[in-house]
């Protein structure tokens, strides 16, 4: 290592460490991708959200939980799910608002094989109540049964770059018995760049028995594409 020179420069080494140092501070806290994990079919909320895991009082990850922790984050979180069955939400779940995106993704749980078996049933959630409310973009919700709610399965509002698939929209788990909800199956609001269904068989949305159109798209919503959905099917 040198020595310093005459006019007080540092010395190499020093210079690097202070320059690591700097664009460290540049880096947000939480800035990294997570994964939450939901091993519980309550409903309870995240203990401490922006803590970097999913928690509630009784230590347990909920749906819940999970969105309020991704929210907190600003990566592009992952939510997936080491329980399957029914999740009943006592109020509306928070709208995924995370500037870095999520994925929501119940094709993660025990038993998936090309058909749901995470099920959302608002029944309990209040009247017009939404299941899933997107507005921070970049976000992808897959395998899930979405049914009896009050508002709409989903909705996406002035939030770009969203993905919906593999999922059922007004049915249960079997995607044979009608479960409705109140109105639309999936809306758009002023997003762009959204995909809603997928080419292949096994990522299609199968949307049916809401009480308002399958799918609405509203406003510019530029570039937003509808493929290979099963919509208001027998």
């Amino acid at each position: 290592m040198r020595t310093p020179r005459r006019n007080g420069s540092f010395r190499p080494a020093r210079a690097t460490l202070l320059a690591a140092t700097a664009l460290a501070l540049l880096v947000p806290f939480g800035a990294g991708a997570a994964t939450f994990v939901v091993n519980d079919l309550g409903d309870a909320h995240d203990a401490a959200p922006g803590a970097g895991g999913c928690a509630t009082a009784l230590a347990v990850c909920t749906l819940r939980a999970a969105i309020e922790e991704a929210n907190a984050s600003a990566g592009a979180d992952t939510i997936s799910f080491s329980v399957a069955g029914a999740i009943a939400p006592l109020t509306a779940l928070p709208a995924l608002t995370g500037i870095g995106g999520a994925t929501i993704d119940g094709t993660t749980a025990p038993g998936y094989a090309s058909t749901p078996v995470i099920e959302l049933n608002g029944t309990g959630a209040g009247p017009g109540v939404d299941g899933l409310v997107i507005t921070g973009g970049s976000t992808t919700v897959l395998g899930l049964a979405i049914n009896r709610f009050g508002g709409s399965g989903i909705s996406i509002y002035q939030s770009n770059s969203n993905r919906i698939d593999s999922c059922f929209i007004g049915t249960d788990l079997t995607g044979t018995i009608d479960r409705g909800n109140t109105s639309t199956g999936i809306g758009v609001y002023d997003g762009d760049d959204n995909v809603i269904g997928d080419a292949a068989i096994g990522r299609r949305n199968l949307i049916s028995g809401n009480g308002s159109s399958g799918i609405a798209i509203y406003g510019a919503s530029a570039r937003t594409i509808v493929r290979g959905n099963f919509i208001g099917v027998n």
